[in-house]
């Protein structure tokens, strides 16, 4: 294989790299009128809840602070998200006939709410997505260690932050 083929392969390469980061960026940023809601999590949105899981999602997998690492999911994280908040997609639209995006906070919360009961109508419609209560803790969890697990998270609790090594970045 010639020069000129490793160099047109390896500047494919990265510019498909380049476009699956800015697709997923794009797609994370509209979907954090999904995941950023008062209703799953107050403060969660002013936080930075759709940069926290984007942040994240951007990094190798063994570095992710997102709550489904811990969870041993298997399927990829970035997956588990998009598959997750397609599904969530399809209930709400099934449910109620809106998007959620759409929804206010009264309507957004027994949405959220019938996704610990199982997967709800609709979710099953999206292929590979994971279980409804399942993606409910991950995405919850993100929530609540963006908005209470940060060094901003403890001062707004007034509790001091005795971590051992203050961290370089805010996630």
């Amino acid at each position: 294989v010639g020069l000129w083929a490793v160099k047109s392969f390896m500047r494919f390469i990265y510019a498909a790299l380049l476009l699956c980061r800015w697709w997923m960026s794009d797609w994370i940023s509209s979907a954090s009128a999904v995941i950023s809601r008062s209703a799953l999590l107050p403060g969660s949105s002013a936080a930075g809840l759709s940069h926290y899981i984007d942040a994240n999602l951007a990094r190798d997998p063994g570095e992710s602070l997102l709550m489904v690492r811990y969870l041993d999911v298997i399927m990829l994280h970035r997956d588990f998200y998009a598959n997750g908040l397609a599904a969530l997609e399809a209930h709400c639209r099934k449910a109620v006939g809106k998007p959620f995006a759409a929804l206010n906070e009264t309507e957004a919360t027994p949405i959220l709410a019938s996704l610990l009961k199982g997967n709800p109508a609709g979710w099953d419609d999206v292929a590979n997505a994971p279980p409804a209560p399942l993606f409910y803790l991950a995405v919850r969890g993100d929530a609540v260690d963006i908005v209470y697990g940060t060094m901003a998270g403890f001062e707004a609790l007034d509790i001091p932050y005795l971590g051992h090594i203050n961290p370089k970045t805010a996630y």
